[in-house]
Protein backbone atom coordinates (compact mmCIF):
# COMPACT_ATOMS: atom_id res chain seq x y z
CA UNK A 1 0.00 0.00 0.00
CA UNK A 2 0.86 3.52 -1.13
CA UNK A 3 1.64 6.13 1.78
CA UNK A 4 -0.50 9.23 0.81
CA UNK A 5 1.09 10.86 4.04
CA UNK A 6 4.10 9.64 4.81
CA UNK A 7 5.77 9.94 8.90
CA UNK A 8 9.53 9.30 7.31
CA UNK A 9 10.80 9.72 3.87
CA UNK A 10 13.45 6.57 3.60
CA UNK A 11 15.47 6.99 0.75
CA UNK A 12 13.94 10.09 -1.03
CA UNK A 13 16.62 11.12 -3.20
CA UNK A 14 16.27 7.63 -4.86
CA UNK A 15 13.86 8.98 -7.41
CA UNK A 16 10.52 10.42 -7.91
CA UNK A 17 7.17 9.22 -6.44
CA UNK A 18 6.35 7.66 -9.98
CA UNK A 19 9.56 5.24 -9.40
CA UNK A 20 10.12 4.88 -5.94
CA UNK A 21 6.36 5.60 -3.92
CA UNK A 22 6.25 5.36 -0.20
CA UNK A 23 5.20 2.18 1.09
CA UNK A 24 3.04 1.75 4.42
CA UNK A 25 4.25 -0.08 7.07
CA UNK A 26 1.77 1.09 9.83
CA UNK A 27 -0.95 3.34 10.23
CA UNK A 28 -3.69 4.08 8.19
CA UNK A 29 -4.09 4.25 4.39
CA UNK A 30 -6.47 4.41 1.51
CA UNK A 31 -6.21 1.27 -0.31
CA UNK A 32 -7.47 -0.10 -3.92
CA UNK A 33 -10.03 -2.84 -3.28
CA UNK A 34 -12.16 -4.79 -5.70
CA UNK A 35 -15.04 -6.24 -4.98
CA UNK A 36 -17.48 -5.69 -1.72
CA UNK A 37 -15.93 -6.16 1.77
CA UNK A 38 -16.85 -5.51 4.91
CA UNK A 39 -15.60 -3.96 8.25
CA UNK A 40 -12.50 -5.53 9.33
CA UNK A 41 -12.20 -7.81 6.38
CA UNK A 42 -8.47 -9.24 6.00
CA UNK A 43 -7.25 -7.89 3.09
CA UNK A 44 -5.03 -9.83 0.70
CA UNK A 45 -3.34 -9.15 -2.85
CA UNK A 46 -5.34 -9.86 -5.63
CA UNK A 47 -4.09 -12.80 -7.85
CA UNK A 48 -5.77 -11.18 -11.11
CA UNK A 49 -5.46 -7.29 -10.96
CA UNK A 50 -1.94 -5.70 -10.12
CA UNK A 51 -1.67 -3.12 -7.36
CA UNK A 52 -5.43 -3.95 -5.87
CA UNK A 53 -6.24 -6.31 -3.02
CA UNK A 54 -9.59 -8.49 -2.16
CA UNK A 55 -11.21 -9.16 1.06
CA UNK A 56 -12.01 -12.34 2.81
CA UNK A 57 -13.71 -12.39 6.12
CA UNK A 58 -12.24 -15.98 7.03
CA UNK A 59 -9.23 -15.70 9.72
CA UNK A 60 -6.98 -18.67 8.05
CA UNK A 61 -6.49 -15.66 5.46
CA UNK A 62 -4.91 -13.81 8.38
CA UNK A 63 -1.32 -15.19 7.06
CA UNK A 64 -1.46 -13.83 3.40
CA UNK A 65 -3.03 -10.31 4.81
CA UNK A 66 -1.90 -6.70 4.11
CA UNK A 67 -4.06 -5.02 6.27
CA UNK A 68 -7.49 -5.03 7.43
CA UNK A 69 -10.36 -2.52 6.11
CA UNK A 70 -11.69 0.12 8.00
CA UNK A 71 -14.60 0.59 6.44
CA UNK A 72 -17.27 -1.37 3.91
CA UNK A 73 -17.89 -1.50 0.28
CA UNK A 74 -20.87 -3.18 -1.74
CA UNK A 75 -19.85 -2.65 -5.03
CA UNK A 76 -18.63 -5.20 -7.25
CA UNK A 77 -16.18 -2.35 -8.96
CA UNK A 78 -12.34 -1.18 -7.49
CA UNK A 79 -12.94 1.67 -4.98
CA UNK A 80 -10.81 2.96 -2.70
CA UNK A 81 -11.32 2.53 1.42
CA UNK A 82 -9.40 2.82 4.10
CA UNK A 83 -6.94 0.18 5.66
CA UNK A 84 -5.23 -0.35 8.85
CA UNK A 85 -2.20 -1.85 8.17
CA UNK A 86 0.01 -3.41 10.74
CA UNK A 87 2.61 -5.79 11.05
CA UNK A 88 2.15 -8.98 12.08
CA UNK A 89 -1.56 -8.48 11.74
Amino acid sequence: MVSTAPALKMNDAAGTDATHPYIALDGRVPTKVYGPCNKFDYLVLSPLIAGVAVAYSDPKWAPLAIGRALEAKTDFETGLIEASVKRGI
